[in-house]
């Protein structure tokens, strides 16, 4: 639920339904990361850190929090750990692209074909 509220940024209910998630199970990520997502859009700084901070915690990688992190703690004065959590977030993006595979090239006839048609 907290989720879809999030998706139609229904931020009362999203934070209301992350609280009720992470209530059941702390160790989800998803649901930290819900409630501080809300949290910022409801303008409830220092909550949100604390919740974005548990989702990296559980989820190192998850670069998006860590965006949203970096966004909140700039909001909240917190230059240098802002600047931290954003390189750690460029980081994990530029780790997730290398990861993906590249396209295949054409075979080199298929290339040669194209030049000359042209």
């Amino acid at each position: 639920l907290a989720l879809l509220a999030v998706r139609v940024e229904r931020w009362d209910d999203a934070a209301e339904a992350a609280r009720a998630a992470v209530g059941l199970d702390g160790g989800q990520a998803a649901a930290h990361h819900a409630l501080g997502r809300a949290l910022v859009h409801l303008g409830r700084l220092h909550p949100a850190i604390d919740a974005l901070r548990r989702t990296v915690a559980l989820a190192p990688g998850a670069k998006e929090a860590r965006y949203l992190l970096s966004r909140a703690l700039d909001a909240a004065g917190e230059t240098q750990e802002a600047a931290r959590q954003l390189d750690l977030a460029v980081a994990a993006s530029l780790r997730e692209a290398r990861r993906r595979p590249t396209r295949p090239r054409p075979p080199p006839h298929l290339d040669t074909i194209a030049r000359r048609s042209v």
